[in-house]
C-alpha cells in the first residue's frame, strides 16, 4: 500500500475514534515526530530528554546504593508468577 492510501486509511480510522485518550497519543506521537522526540512511556506519551536523564541518573544512584537484582533473582522471581 503506497503512503497515500495508509494516510486515507488513517483519516478514516480517526475519524471513527471517539476515545480522547488514543487521540492525544496519536497527537504526541505525530508532534514528538515533528521535534525527532524519541522516547515514550509505556502508554505511548512522549518523555521528555529532561525527564530521561533523571531517570537514569536516579537508576546509576540506584546501583551504586547496591538496589538492585541480578537477571538469576529476577528469573527465580518470575517464576512465581
Amino acid at each position: 500500500m503506497d503512503v497515500q492510501a495508509e494516510k486515507l486509511l488513517l483519516i478514516e480510522k480517526l475519524l471513527q475514534v471517539q476515545d480522547s485518550d488514543i487521540l492525544e497519543r496519536v497527537k504526541s506521537l505525530l508532534e514528538s515526530e515533528e521535534s525527532g522526540q524519541s522516547a515514550y512511556n509505556l502508554k505511548g506519551y512522549e518523555i521528555s530528554d529532561e525527564s530521561l536523564k533523571n531517570r537514569a541518573n536516579e537508576a546509576n544512584e540506584a546501583i551504586e546504593r547496591g538496589e538492585y537484582k541480578t537477571v538469576s533473582q529476577l528469573r527465580k522471581e518470575t517464576k512465581s508468577w
